[in-house]
């Protein structure tokens, strides 16, 4: 492993990157099917660097190959990330064919890439024969489409779809308090809305916007100008919430003028990089919530507000001197991003980011915060493979019974205040979700908004 990630480095280096030998170098190793896939991917991603046109007609086998259908080493990014690299791909991809699940990978990479080549999502979406969601339906297309929802979409599988990154849902939207407050929450959607008002929803944004969520545009006195959706309002003061999450103060005295658009703050083409069938089982999911079963939320006490750790160079070899201790430390370069639990309580630990531990271990750790009024006894209940899961507060671990999938836990809170809890659960070895539920009310341990953190 040591020896890929020196590899990988040498490969990254401009030094490395140009004569003829380091060309066929490239070539016989991403050829090389005995190879380990990572070497495959690095030689694609080096040959790629040195020239996109010769590197594109080494990467199709290579993903073809890819395992699980992913693009675990980058190869797509490292096309988006140079300038002639979309078209050369998309050149390369011409007549040839890909498994679904990697062109699929490269249509929701290049979707939501800076640049967006549209060339590239076409060529894609042809290798894969993957067939597009159209932006608007006939009035039969509809019927088929809710008939569809009705009796092929899978919830569960709509759920997963609904939490890619690349779709931006979470990034928009709550359910139940658990996501971003740029759009409404969802909680309730499929209680109060029919299906063909979700299904318009997602192909065409603008046609239905619901009250409070139309764009804003305000310019200032002074030129400037700045568009989203209404946050709150007094009489001194306008704030608007950007298509980021951003909140901008704006003073009304400096307000030349405000005007609302018909044009939703969701982007439209959002759902384009779903096939038929996913954009249906999203449909199903959305169409479930606030129904009474699997995707009513619970009125449980679940921490639903996760920060998930990148991964980082130093996790492997640390954590064989100090175990998963120091996974709660304060490291300077540790990068944190937003995640969040189901509707259910649970975080999937196979969407988390993979963070090298012992070996060849993959580890994906989370941590979050409660608010607790008062030093004392905390209880808590963890649920999941308890054999593949360490809690931390603060700094110490809290033990774990050896075996079994529930377990009611005190937590001894030595001041009050803001209490850092640490997750890390051992990825492949059967352990698919976790869910930590604190036994206590509000007034004694509150949980807090990952902005809170």
């Amino acid at each position: 492993t040591r020896y890929w990630r020196d590899w990988s480095s040498d490969v990254c280096s401009s030094d490395l990157l140009g004569g003829p030998a380091t060309a066929q170098f490239f070539d016989t190793t991403a050829q090389d099917k005995a190879a380990p896939y990572v070497l495959r991917s690095l030689a694609v991603i080096g040959r790629t660097k040195m020239n996109p046109n010769e590197g594109a007609k080494l990467a199709l086998a290579v993903l073809t190959d890819a395992p699980d259908g992913t693009d675990p080493h980058g190869i797509y990014d490292a096309f988006l990330a140079n300038k002639q690299g979309p078209d050369a791909l998309s050149k390369a991809l011409e007549g040839a064919t890909l498994p679904q699940a990697i062109a699929l990978v490269g249509v929701n990479k290049a979707s939501s890439s800076a640049s967006r080549p549209e060339g590239l999502v076409a060529a894609l979406q042809a290798a894969g024969q993957l067939k597009p969601m159209k932006t608007a339906l006939t009035p039969a297309e509809m019927e088929a489409m809710m008939q569809q929802v009705a009796t092929m979409g899978d919830a569960k599988q709509g759920e997963a779809i609904y939490r890619r990154v690349a779709l931006q849902c979470v990034a928009c939207h709550a359910i139940g308090g658990a996501g971003a407050v740029i759009g409404p929450d969802l909680v309730s959607i499929g209680a109060s809305a029919p299906v063909d008002y979700l299904i318009d929803s997602l192909l065409e944004p603008s046609k239905k916007i619901k009250e409070g969520y139309h764009t804003t545009f305000v310019t200032l006195k002074n030129g400037n100008s700045v568009a989203g959706a209404i946050a709150r309002e007094d009489a001194n003061e306008l704030v608007i919430r950007d298509a980021v999450g951003n909140e901008n103060r704006l003073p009304k005295a400096e307000i030349a003028s405000n005007q609302i658009s018909p044009v939703s703050l969701m982007p439209p083409g959002l759902t384009a990089s779903l096939r038929e069938d996913e954009f249906i089982h999203l449909v199903r999911f959305l169409s479930e919530l606030g129904k009474d079963g699997a995707y009513k939320t619970p009125s449980n006490r679940f921490v639903r507000h996760w920060q998930a750790l990148m991964p980082h160079p130093s996790t492997r070899d640390r954590i064989g001197h100090y175990g998963s201790k120091i996974f709660t430390e304060a490291v300077s370069d540790y990068m944190w991003m937003p995640v969040y639990a189901t509707v259910g309580g649970a975080v999937p630990v196979g969407e988390l980011p993979d963070v090298q531990g012992r070996g060849k271990n993959g580890l994906g750790v989370v941590r979050s915060f409660l608010d607790v009024k008062a030093a004392g006894p905390v209880k808590v209940k963890l649920t999941g493979k308890l054999a593949d899961l360490e809690l931390f507060l603060g700094e110490t671990e809290i033990p774990l019974p050896d075996q079994g999938n529930e377990a009611e836990l005190v937590l001894d809170v030595k001041e009050p205040g803001k209490q850092k809890l640490t997750v890390a659960g051992l990825k492949g070895y059967g352990l698919e979700t976790f869910s930590l539920e604190v036994l206590e009310d509000a007034a004694k341990a509150g949980l807090l908004h990952v902005k809170e953190f």
